[in-house]
């Protein structure tokens, strides 16, 4: 009988496996949140249209930015608790120097916090290139605001990554720097 070391793993199981690294988990849970918070959002944007009518982008594109606020983070909170902290019966570890010491609270308003500082490029991108769908080139609302959203996801995903990716280097090097079991060595 082969050992589980020589047995082949199943794609599921790499994937689960690559999931569980912090960058990867709150990467994917953060574009997933987004999605998610389109479905409110886009049909927010949608009724504020039915109601004020089509001549109010403004007003649209303000109701967009508070739907989008509440369901992202709402969902982002639910999605990093099962990818990070909800119980399990096997262990789990992420790997994570800089991060991996937080409790669940702490770690997803982390996250949220770093979110908040490229949030106005975020809703900038977002409701911009709404605005201007709408405005300029006539596009329906829910597809300006889908528009908008996803490549604003896109790009303040990349430049989180890079942040978080810069967090990780700093942690390894502080660590480094700790010598052996973290003891700090002497003047």
């Amino acid at each position: 009988m082969p050992s589980e070391s020589t047995q082949p793993r199943s794609a599921l199981t790499v994937l689960g496996n690559f999931y569980q690294k912090r960058i990867v988990n709150v990467n994917v849970n953060i574009i997933t949140a987004g999605i998610l918070a389109l479905i409110p959002t886009a049909a927010a944007a949608r009724l504020t249209e039915h109601l004020a009518g089509r001549d109010h982008p403004l007003l649209i594109t303000s109701v967009t930015f508070i739907a989008d606020a509440v369901s992202d983070v709402a969902v982002y909170y639910l999605l990093h608790w099962l990818a990070n902290h909800m119980p399990r019966s096997t262990p789990r570890s992420n790997g994570s120097l800089a991060y991996g010491h937080l409790p669940y609270l702490k770690d997803a308003t982390l996250v949220q916090f770093e979110r908040m500082c490229i949030s106005p490029l975020l809703y900038c991108i977002a409701l911009v290139t709404q605005y201007v769908l709408m405005r300029v080139w006539h596009v329906p609302t829910v597809w300006a605001t889908i528009v908008g959203f996803v490549g604003a996801i896109l790009v303040t995903r990349v430049l989180h990554t890079a942040w978080m990716l810069r967090m990780e280097h700093l942690a390894r090097r502080k660590l480094a720097q700790a010598g052996p079991a973290g003891v700090k060595p002497g003047p």
